[in-house]
């Protein structure tokens, strides 16, 4: 859900640059993301968060214990909305 992954996220890149997210990136947010959902789009959240190879190398092995460290420094990266039409037959 969109509005939990946004929750994860402190941060917000915008072209080549990464700034903290504030309220008017919330306003923007709310938006795009009402925007969408009201068409009857399927929206999902992109997020992307750089873990350091020294604190997490190539076999560190993630699960739900060890992540909660780190499940709050995201950077948003922007919203995907997809056609999901009813399929045939469906009511």
């Amino acid at each position: 859900a969109p509005e939990r992954v946004v929750k994860m996220c402190k941060f917000v890149k915008i072209g080549q640059e990464t700034i903290p997210w504030n309220e008017e990136f919330t306003l923007k947010f709310n938006s795009a993301y009402e925007h969408f959902a009201v068409r009857g789009r399927r929206v999902l959240a992109i997020a992307k968060q750089i873990l350091s190879n020294v604190n997490y190398p190539l076999d560190f092995e993630f699960n739900k214990e060890n992540c909660q460290e780190f499940i709050n420094d995201f950077t948003f990266l922007g919203l995907l909305a997809i056609m999901d039409p009813p399929k045939h037959g469906v009511r």
